[in-house]
């Protein structure tokens, strides 16, 4: 994806970062065989300064045959054909702070003290791990700067970009 080259910088050190987490595993050579190797791009966070890497699990946009002649059917279609999601809810920072309001309101009434609690929920996705049978379907081809050449890196959670890691 045209996008991914805005980010490289920060997804360059982020891949790093989740190598050394171990929700990417890293290869010298291709790891599987069959294997499907998904677009990169890269979108601007919220802080308007760094990127986050996302995989275009739509592609193919077209149709596609593999080389046995079956048509390659993309992860996120195939995914929305066989599993119905609710429809997804977001706090927002209007909840939030409506939320709040009412709670402090209740608290000063009965002398309570309110206590909020906050957190960045950067890794949260990753907490969801993919079956090993599911490795071969989460690849992406990446260059490592510091050995200057292409790596292979298999996703061993479901990050962002997956149909079905955003209702979780």
């Amino acid at each position: 994806l045209i996008s991914l080259s805005d980010g490289i910088d920060s997804i360059t050190s982020e891949i790093a970062r989740l190598v050394g987490l171990g929700y990417l595993l890293e290869y010298d050579s291709q790891p599987f065989e069959p294997i499907l190797c998904n677009p990169q791009g890269a979108v601007i966070k919220s802080d308007n300064k760094t990127f986050r890497r996302i995989s275009d699990n739509g592609f193919p946009q077209g149709i596609m045959f593999d080389s046995d002649l079956v048509r390659v059917i993309a992860a996120n279609v195939a995914t929305k054909h066989t599993l119905e999601l609710p429809h997804e809810l977001k706090v927002n920072y209007k909840d939030t702070a409506r939320d709040t309001c009412v709670l402090r309101h209740i608290g000063d009434r009965l002398g309570w003290v309110l206590k909020e609690w906050c957190d960045d929920l950067k890794d949260w996705f990753y907490q969801l791990k993919q079956h090993c049978s599911e490795y071969h379907k989460s690849c992406f081809i990446f260059h490592d700067p510091v050995a200057d050449r292409l790596k292979w890196y298999v996703e061993t959670v479901m990050g962002m970009g997956y149909v079905h890691t955003s209702n979780i």
